[in-house]
């Protein structure tokens, strides 16, 4: 790389380029009153690294479907809620506590803080506001938590670079589409090495928002995936600590940024290669890959996106949305009900996995319960609900749900493919069998909810009210609902920053 002059070094490290006097690169492909095809002919001859990066840069808002952009806004208005809901957290907490000494007084906002940051170190903040709680997304059928990998960095960069709401939209799209269909292509569950697909995949989210609002061209763009690829990947070993997802979304941030000064090219087969993504974690190249790739912006990926009602892994929702229905229904009681009998798929084939689905407690803290299926149901049966103040530490010993627990038994069924599917039998005190399968409900496999923009206000003021005067909320609402017409994103973060004095 060639020597970094200071114009250049203050670009890398996110001072925004109106503050120096450049003009600002125009991020979309084509105006949209010249459309463009979404998908563009990506040669064969090319690698698929390549064909991905040119997919990333050709592609045109004016081309995404009304109902694929409505689901952006969605999972704005989600992911700006749960990261109000995560800023006391003790995770939230310890990231202030770092990042506090190396703000940026023109830097890119902390979600709820009177702090800027550099753009890499916003990513990481506000990712970790999002993580916090464990209720993000989930894009389904890869099961990435897509948002909080892409969104921190989609508002990082887009504040600095004082994008549009349009380019910021396009640029979740991208996203939730790359990291979607790479994530589709191999089970990381059924690894050599089994580990969480976010894991593997999550750093192409990130990656791909950044290099789209940066404005990268292919070859530039095909240098940041194959940094983001080296920096994000995540071995299994202890699990996920605590601030797993914030450092990924952070180093693929920074990827982007390094490709954007134009350095040494690098390898690209980075999907593909002998050493490469799907070779080093998986043994071989997918047989579904190729296509995969050539399908980028089709069958959006967004639109299989599902946010997290309640705390719980993904892998449990179906059952557990199932059996709420059925508590509503048939007005069960922890009285009323002797046995209960859970038969789920299981794509995901790891033992550990199962164990964790499957465990009865005790719990020494919450994380334990969080992904418990038998702790989600009978706290569904106790309460009516499964609700997040269940799976704080000292509400956990419950001697009702720990009775309630050991009635319940989880089959992993066989033959379902990848389909969520679940089948409950439940057992009553006059000897009745409820039985409810997934296949005939409304319940759908994929597991997305409706999230209508009747409910944004209560869903941002629930927590936010506690951070923000309400007045801030109300804008913040308003500009999510119209973000294609917003014509810079930073008077969207303004939104989220407190006003003087406050806190």
């Amino acid at each position: 790389m060639s020597p970094v002059n200071r114009r250049t070094f203050l670009e890398v490290v996110g001072v925004n380029a109106g503050m120096l006097g450049l003009s600002r690169k125009t991020l979309l492909a084509a105006s949209p009153t010249d459309p463009q095809p979404v998908r563009p002919d990506l040669s064969n001859t090319k690698t698929m690294t390549e064909r991905i990066a040119d997919f990333i840069v050709e592609a045109n808002f004016a081309n995404i479907p009304p109902q694929v952009i409505q689901k952006a806004k969605e999972q704005v208005v989600y992911h700006f809620g749960i990261a109000f809901s995560g800023w006391s957290t003790k995770e939230s907490q310890e990231m202030r506590e770092v990042l506090r000494p190396i703000g940026q007084p023109r830097g890119a906002t902390v979600i709820a803080e009177r702090l800027r940051l550099l753009p890499s170190d916003a990513a990481f903040a506000n990712c970790t506001l999002m993580r916090s709680t464990w209720r993000d997304d989930v894009v389904w059928p890869a099961g990435i938590h897509a948002g909080l990998m892409t969104l921190p960095t989609a508002f990082a960069i887009g504040e600095l670079k004082r994008v549009s709401g349009r380019e910021i939209l396009a640029a979740i799209v991208l996203g939730y589409e790359v990291l979607g269909k790479l994530g589709r292509a191999a089970n990381s569950w059924a690894a050599p090495l089994p580990r969480r697909p976010t894991m593997i995949f999550g750093s192409f989210g990130p990656v791909t928002v950044a290099g789209r609002l940066l404005g990268l061209n292919s070859k530039s763009m095909a240098n940041a995936l194959g940094y983001a690829t080296n920096l994000g990947m995540g071995v299994p070993e202890g699990g996920q600590m605590e601030h797993f997802y914030g450092l990924m979304s952070r180093n693929a941030t920074f990827a982007a940024q390094l490709a954007e000064l134009g350095g040494a090219p690098y390898s690209k087969s980075t999907i593909e290669g002998d050493t490469g993504l799907y070779r080093s974690f998986f043994g071989e190249l997918p047989n579904a890959l190729n296509t995969l790739i050539s399908n980028l912006g089709s069958g959006w990926e967004i639109l299989g996106a599902a946010q997290k009602r309640y705390p719980g892994t993904s892998q449990n929702t179906v059952a557990t949305e199932l059996f709420l229905d059925l508590v509503r229904e048939q007005r069960l009681t922890p009285n009323s009900v002797t046995k209960i009998d859970v038969f789920i798929s299981f794509p995901e084939e790891a033992e550990d996995r199962k164990e964790e689905l499957t465990f009865r407690g005790p719990f020494s803290s919450w994380t334990d319960a969080y992904s418990s299926l038998p702790y989600a149901l009978a706290v569904g049966l106790v309460d009516g609900k499964v609700a997040s103040e269940r799976f704080r530490d000292g509400n956990l010993d419950d001697p009702v749900v720990a009775q309630l627990m050991r009635k319940i038994t989880t089959v992993f069924e066989e033959g379902h493919g990848e389909v969520r599917y679940c089948r409950l039998e439940v057992y009553t005190t006059d000897g009745r069998k409820l039985v409810r399968d997934s296949e005939h409900s409304r319940i759908s496999e994929n597991f997305t909810f409706t999230f209508p923009p009747s409910v944004w206000a209560d869903w941002l003021q629930a927590d936010g009210k506690r951070l923000l005067p309400l007045e801030q909320l109300q804008r913040l609402e308003h500009l999510i609902s119209d973000l294609e017409n917003v014509d810079d994103v930073s008077k969207l973060m303004a939104c989220v920053f407190p006003p003087a004095g406050s806190g």
